[in-house]
């Protein structure tokens, strides 16, 4: 396996780890996002907390940056809480 394939593997865990799925929805929950408001997150991972908070910001903008994208191109857009990237309310980039 390549260091992509890792990547992919260790994403794909991150994103399906009871333990992370409860920390990321416990985190969110602490930030009380409004609606209206725009949330920046630094190194969303597999997208988690990222796809919380697009259901709750669903007026706002929720923008995403990671330096891998090695986990597998998950998260946002693809995963966006109904927004899967049309109307531009949630972006993600990788640098």
């Amino acid at each position: 396996m390549n260091a992509r394939g890792v990547g992919r593997l260790a994403g794909w865990i991150m994103a399906h780890r009871r333990s992370n799925i409860e920390r990321n929805r416990w985190t969110v929950g602490l930030l009380d996002i409004q609606e209206t408001d725009h949330v920046l997150e630094l190194g969303f991972g597999p997208g988690l907390a990222i796809e919380q908070v697009a259901c709750l910001a669903t007026k706002g903008r929720v923008i995403g940056i990671d330096h891998s994208a090695s986990h597998g191109g998950a998260g946002p857009p693809q995963k966006s809480g109904g927004d899967r990237g049309r109307t531009g309310r949630v972006k993600t980039r990788w640098s």
